[in-house]
């Protein structure tokens, strides 16, 4: 038996795929305006520049293995969340397990970066460690080095990670390696030596987390010392949300004998 749509029954499937086209549409911006939101604002990382002081002579010529020979005054810059644009580290507890030869190390965050004489600190030879004490889990977006730079030179097997255990034996991190050859035996480093200079070395971090950031090296191209002038962490509150709270999401409309429904909220007072 052939059978016909009343008009009636053609108003009622437009009306219906007319509401849900527009609740489609009101899914997809919603979604798209809900993703925007969250998304943090950046800010570029500024570092102050610490005062170089000119060394009397020529500098020596650098004699290092997988050597980066690009100036660290023309870096890219570095764009991190806007409320990790902080130093956590500054004037934060530093141990060591080295025999100390020079200075304290209280100078490694003590803010100064100046390369006159008495800045630096000087562990003994061979392999060593500095950990800086955050003091709360944090997370970490960059971390700035300063080694000894009045004397052009670079730092052998530079390696540095974030850990939760104060005794790194668990929950560990590398976020930079230039231990190539691996003679730490943290396996071996992607990263390549590179020249000291007053800018310092700036070293992105993708939001890790800890409380603990220890760093290594294993002299360096002049003399068998290990020395820091400065080291600054840049991060946040590890349970710090810069995510904006989410708006509430769009109702399918509803439709009745072919008409769209508009539904008033209740107040809460009139509810029982």
């Amino acid at each position: 038996m052939k059978t016909t749509n009343t008009p009636r029954a053609s108003r009622a499937i437009h009306f219906f795929f007319f509401g849900l086209l527009v609740f489609t549409i009101a899914s997809i911006s919603f979604a798209t305006g809900n993703a925007a939101d969250k998304q943090e604002e950046m800010v570029e990382l500024k570092l102050e520049i610490s005062r170089f002081t000119i060394p009397f002579g020529a500098p020596p010529q650098v004699r290092i293995e997988n050597l980066d020979q690009s100036e660290q005054s023309k870096r890219k810059p570095l764009f991190i969340p806007k409320n990790a644009n902080q130093n956590i580290a500054f004037k934060k507890p530093v141990t060591s397990e080295a025999n100390i030869v020079i200075g304290e190390l209280n100078f490694i965050t003590d803010g100064e970066k100046d390369g006159d004489e008495g800045f630096e600190v000087e562990l003994e030879s061979e392999l060593q460690w500095v950990q800086i004490d955050l003091q709360k889990r944090s997370e970490i977006f960059a971390i700035a080095l300063w080694h000894f730079y009045r004397r052009e030179r670079a730092y052998r097997n530079v390696i540095i990670q974030i850990s939760d255990d104060a005794g790194f034996k668990r929950g560990v991190t590398t976020v930079f390696n230039t231990d190539f050859e691996n003679t730490s035996k943290f396996g071996a480093g992607k990263d390549k030596h590179y020249i000291e200079t007053n800018y310092g070395k700036l070293i992105p971090v993708a939001g890790v987390k800890g409380r603990y950031v220890r760093l290594y090296s294993q002299g360096n191209s002049t003399n068998p010392g290990n020395h820091y002038i400065e080291v600054e962490v840049y991060g946040r509150d590890a349970d710090e949300s810069a995510a904006s709270p989410a708006a509430p999401a769009p109702q399918a409309p509803t439709i009745e004998n072919g008409k769209e429904l508009k539904i008033t909220s209740v107040p809460s007072s009139a509810k029982k």
